[in-house]
């Protein structure tokens, strides 16, 4: 399974209680320790990318798949759950990567 970068930082907030003025440093820690990880082969990282160009039947079916891709993460991560206004506030919210274990691939 693949993981993207804002769920993981997102978890470990609330793992480890970070503080709303702590966050920055904490995401910037979290991605140096994925670029380990990646440098290390221990992750692969790749980055998504939504087409949302065609006509509105297909944005809606992105919608759909985007939703169901939420309601997968969310199952994945147990009970953790973060609202959409929590997840557009995060300092990573624009960031697009994702993560997969190399042993998975």
């Amino acid at each position: 399974n693949d993981f993207d970068l804002l769920d993981a930082a997102l978890t470990y907030e609330q793992m480890f209680r970070v503080r709303k003025t702590d966050r920055w440093e904490s995401a910037m820690g979290l991605c140096s320790l994925f670029d380990i990880a990646i440098h290390e082969g221990i992750l692969e990282q790749s980055f998504a990318v939504e087409d949302v160009t065609g006509d509105d039947a297909d944005c809606d079916a992105v919608v759909a798949d985007l939703i169901n891709e939420e309601e997968k993460m969310r199952a994945s991560l147990g009970n953790v759950a973060i609202s959409l206004r929590g997840r557009k506030s995060h300092p990573l919210y624009a960031e697009n990567r994702r993560y997969r274990f190399t042993h998975d691939s």
